[in-house]
């Protein structure tokens, strides 16, 4: 006579109730948090800036740490710091909240530095952005000047080059980043006053002020 052992099926037993997939990580978290030697009651008191920054960057939270890996804020510093020290399961389940309290960061100070470093990371990109596809646009405002109709192209490369003078009147603002705030910080230029070979340099005297001397 053969005997044929029954598989256990848990699932299916009397009084068993499978745990989905948020049961799992709240117990997950609680042991993580235990670990790290966090109060879950402190933590709850504590202001939840992560969710505003998860929710609102189209990147998530990769996104911004990405920004803030690339700022050399101090508080930044100090939570990114602190966060790589963890371990690759605790980085996926524990709230950025817990990381600020184990770096003894307050949240709302950190949120304010992530803010700018999120603008400033913007900006670079912005700036990257526009500088490796100028001279495709460059090329293409001289193939659409030498149109019939490429007038304003025309204009414009024009005036650029220095072969017009700008129109009469025209201002121009400028805003200098970095410098101290006063009447020199942000003020506008009448357009024929303003020298466009010092504005726009040519590669030679760029390249001079360059080389040491």
């Amino acid at each position: 006579m053969r005997v044929t052992k029954k598989k256990l099926d848990l699932a299916n037993e009397p009084g068993w109730k499978k745990k989905d997939a948020a049961e799992e990580r709240n117990e997950a978290l609680k042991v993580a948090l235990a670990m790290l030697q966090v109060n879950p009651r402190e933590l709850e008191r504590l202001p939840k800036f992560s969710e505003i920054l998860a929710d609102k960057s189209l990147g998530g939270l990769d996104q911004v740490l990405a920004a803030m890996r690339l700022s050399m804020d101090p508080l930044i510093l100090k939570f990114v710091e602190r966060y790589d020290q963890l371990n690759k399961t605790h980085k996926k389940i524990v709230p950025w909240e817990a990381i600020a309290l184990l770096a003894n960061i307050d949240g709302r100070h950190l949120l304010g530095a992530v803010i700018l470093a999120l603008r400033e990371h913007s900006a670079n990109e912005v700036k990257v952005a526009a500088l490796t596809a100028h001279a495709k646009v460059t090329q293409a405002t001289v193939e659409a000047a030498l149109q019939p109709d490429g007038y304003r192209d025309r204009q414009m490369l024009h005036t650029a080059l220095g072969f017009l003078a700008p129109p009469k009147g025209q201002t121009i603002n400028f805003n200098f980043t970095g410098a101290e705030e006063g009447p020199e910080s942000n003020r506008e230029i009448a357009a024929e006053d303003i020298d466009m070979n010092e504005l726009f340099p040519d590669l030679m005297t760029t390249q001079k002020k360059l080389l040491p001397d």
